[in-house]
């Protein structure tokens, strides 16, 4: 973190003030949950670091520079290759670390450095000059039994706009139906005819929004339903 600095050694008694780029941001906690000093967070569409810790409607400052670097500690376990310069790099706001692969969290920036030797990554803050939220859409394959709920987190909070559903296997009476962990978001979807593009025709406005501790769930009508679904979502 930088501050102004003034140079009292100019013989003619004159203080020179040096002008510092600023990147301390004063930010309003509306997550409803305590945000921990030191913590990489994604906040209102920004990825930055909290320079203390803010109870639910406190007032914090967050450091967001053009620039950042991870330690291997703050990486996805499983998504952490980091080998190829200018991927994009994910957060994933559950665990608050960064992954290299879609479904890892959402996107927050440019990779300028591939991991080195000690596990060290630097990316582009894409997030300090665009906020990056917006509808993008994942590709969820139901590829096991999912008669007692697979699930899906990418990562951060969200709502669900759209869902479809293709089936990859033909099963007699094959239906998908998404819930939040409890209640149901959309109708059961039919995917008993292989290659078959079905839409969901209602999705439920009171339970499309996923966060906290729910989680979005699958359920197939049969063990051997077998199907792709590409869902939009959309950051919250």
């Amino acid at each position: 973190m930088a501050f102004p600095v003034t140079d009292t050694t100019d013989q003619t008694g004159m203080v020179f003030v040096e002008k510092i780029e600023q990147n301390k941001y004063r930010m309003y906690n509306d997550t409803g949950a305590t945000i921990s000093q030191g913590d990489y967070i994604y906040f209102n569409g920004m990825i930055g670091v909290a320079l203390q810790k803010a109870l639910s409607t406190a007032y914090f400052d967050m450091q967001i520079d053009d620039m950042i670097e991870v330690q291997a500690d703050d990486l996805v376990t499983g998504s952490d290759t980091f080998g190829t310069l200018y991927q994009q790099v994910y957060f994933n706001a559950s665990d608050k670390a960064f992954g290299d692969s879609v479904g890892s969290g959402i996107p927050v920036g440019i990779l300028s450095q591939v991991k080195d030797s000690n596990g060290t990554i630097k990316f582009f803050n894409v997030a300090k000059f665009f906020k990056i939220d917006g509808a993008k859409i994942y590709e969820w394959a139901i590829t096991a039994d999912a008669t007692s709920g697979l699930t899906f987190d990418p990562g951060f909070s969200y709502k669900i706009l759209d869902v479809v559903a293709i089936s990859t296997a033909t099963n007699a009476s094959a239906t998908v139906t998404l819930s939040d962990g409890t209640n149901a978001i959309t109708n059961a979807i039919d995917i008993d005819t292989v290659d078959t593009r079905i839409a969901a025709t209602t999705i439920d406005q009171t339970y499309r929004t996923i966060s906290g501790t729910d989680v979005l769930t699958a359920t197939t009508a049969g063990a051997a339903d077998r199907c792709i679904l590409l869902l939009t979502i959309e950051a919250v």
